[in-house]
């Protein structure tokens, strides 16, 4: 099982990814239990600004997808490479974690992009 989830607001059900019939509506407050998911990113930019191997200050690198207890598949050229998150919050600052340059904060976040959940539910 993908875990129970819990929905923060009421939500539209659909048949699947990208789907337009509506199948059921989730009031806030409820759960439902998954059974399988889907995470669709669009990658985020993001500027090197201190030298941080493989990379040089000034290389841009994309965010990619989180992988779990602070790391992300950063994607840089041609492969996917896993870091651990110590980069430099966005506009938004949804990720805060350092202010400044440094060994162990490495790049500046550009843009920050949408995230698109899916689950396959049991009814």
């Amino acid at each position: 099982m993908y875990r129970q989830w819990k929905a923060t607001s009421s939500t539209v059900l659909y048949n699947r990814p990208e789907g337009t019939t509506p199948v059921a509506t989730v009031r806030k407050g409820e759960t439902v239990n998954a059974i399988d998911g889907e995470v669709r990113v669009v990658p985020t930019p993001m500027m090197v600004v201190y030298k941080h191997r493989p990379f040089r200050v000034g290389d841009k690198v994309y965010l990619h997808t989180y992988i779990g207890e602070g790391w992300m598949e950063v994607w840089f050229g041609y492969e996917e490479v896993p870091f651990i998150q110590s980069w430099m919050p966005d506009l938004t600052n949804v990720w805060p974690t350092c202010t400044e340059p440094a060994a162990d904060c490495w790049g500046r976040i550009e843009k920050r992009n949408p995230v698109d959940w899916w689950i396959l539910f049991k009814t």
